[in-house]
């Protein structure tokens, strides 16, 4: 599942997108990433690294509590420690969000 947004949602004032930030706090990041506007969600088909194409989501699949959101943190984790391990960058974790560590 990929999430799509406005990245310039911010400077144009768009309102806040706390269920985006739900979403992504329960995919595993912590703190959750700040939304603003609309998000566009949707699921992606893979023929192996290679995207194929878009798929609509259902209404249950939406719920915070769908299956495919609760498998999200441990599905995400799962590809960081690969990835970091693939680009010898082990024992590295996630950068703090701007100003979530009292630094702008």
């Amino acid at each position: 599942v990929h999430l799509y947004l406005d990245e310039m949602g911010q400077m144009k004032r768009l309102p806040l997108n706390a269920r985006a930030s739900e979403y992504a706090q329960a995919a595993g990041y912590n703190p959750p990433p700040i939304f603003y506007g609309d998000v566009f969600v949707a699921r992606i088909r893979k023929r192996g690294p290679v995207l194929e194409s878009y798929l609509d989501l259902t209404a249950p699949e939406c719920h915070i509590q769908a299956p495919w959101l609760q498998r999200a943190a441990m599905d995400n984790l799962e590809y960081q420690m690969e990835f970091n391990r693939l680009t010898g960058r082990q024992g590295e974790t996630q950068p703090a969000v701007a100003g979530s560590d009292g630094v702008a």
